[in-house]
């Protein structure tokens, strides 16, 4: 009997099936070896889960997305204050000219006929040799600067330009606002023209 017969009887005397001690070690080693693999490859699922499908991270594209139904919010928001400032200042204008007739005066409402084309002037209104060329503005809280004056006298003068007959008769520029919260530079400045008045009428 040889040294490894010896070597294994003396390990398995007990009659059992053995693996020679060699193949035993051999084996244990591709077990470890095949765990690892497994163990390694679950580690990488997990992280890759964790990492990169993330239910609470937007992606690039939900990102974009997002961006863009604000910015369309926005847009309609916009789009919605500005048909209701064009239906306030119609408003006005109609509530100015019915005003103005009822002293006897023929009014052509330019700016319900024009739109954004009316030049600034938003009603004329004439009575015998007479002509008042009127600016409308619908303001419940913004307050009516010299520069708001001024930018209506251009206005005023460019009208006349185009309209030399007008020069003469006898033309006014009115400036017709709904609040009375015109600063002390606008009140000095139309004060300082005697052709031109700024009126407050509350609608």
């Amino acid at each position: 009997m040889g040294i490894i017969d010896l070597i294994k009887n003396s390990f398995f005397d007990n009659g059992e099936d053995y693996i020679d001690v060699f193949d035993k070690a051999h084996l244990k080693e591709k077990i470890d070896i095949k765990n690892n693999r497994q163990n390694s490859k679950h580690i990488y699922k997990v992280y890759h889960a964790k990492t990169v499908i993330n239910p609470h991270k937007k992606t690039t594209f939900q990102h974009k997305q997002s961006q863009a139904n604000r910015s369309n919010t926005q847009k309609s928001s916009k789009k919605s204050n500005y048909k209701e400032n064009v239906k306030k200042g119609k408003e006005y204008e109609k509530y100015v000219g019915k005003y103005i007739e009822s002293f006897g005066f023929d009014v052509d409402y330019r700016g319900l006929k024009m739109g954004r084309k009316d030049g600034g002037i938003d009603l004329i209104a004439r009575k015998n040799n007479t002509y008042v060329l009127i600016q409308c503005k619908n303001w419940s809280k913004k307050r009516v600067t010299q520069k708001d004056i001024r930018v209506f006298i251009g206005d005023y003068y460019a009208y006349l330009d185009e309209h030399p007959e007008l020069r003469d008769k006898n033309t006014k520029a009115y400036f017709y606002v709904s609040n009375d919260l015109y600063d002390k530079g606008a009140k000095n400045y139309a004060n300082s023209k005697d052709f031109l008045e700024l009126k407050v009428l509350k609608i």
